[in-house]
């Protein structure tokens, strides 16, 4: 079977030419017994992950409204591209947003931040 790929509209494209980002499973490293442990919850934490780097703050300290976020680059949030694009995990209830969707955290990221920037 052959596919006319100039003929996909942007939503094919999506399906079989992007990775998507459709969930995230946080884990802990338990040193005591030497594994790696998943996490139901960050709780008052949000995590933060680049393409270089990763690192968590507390929600009070960022002055958004409550933790259990995970806020991640990703240059394909559902079947169109978007160049310097930055999702929002939900970890209570699945979802992943769009940083443009969410003005806790969209304020955070004026003038964008190194991490966020494409090299």
């Amino acid at each position: 079977m052959s596919t006319d790929y100039e003929n996909l509209d942007e939503e094919e494209v999506g399906d079989i030419g992007w990775e998507r980002t459709v969930r995230f499973d946080v884990f802990r490293l338990n040193e005591v017994v030497g594994r790696w442990v998943e996490v139901a919850s960050l709780e008052e934490w949000v995590l933060f992950l680049g393409d270089d780097c990763a690192f968590s703050a507390s929600a009070k300290e960022l002055g958004v409204e409550r933790g259990n976020y995970v806020v991640f680059r990703d240059d394909g949030l559902g079947a169109v591209r978007i160049g310097n694009g930055v999702g929002v995990f939900d970890l209570d209830d699945g979802r992943i947003l769009p940083l443009s969707e969410c003005p806790d955290f969209s304020k955070l990221f004026w003038p964008p931040p190194d991490w966020v920037r494409s090299h």
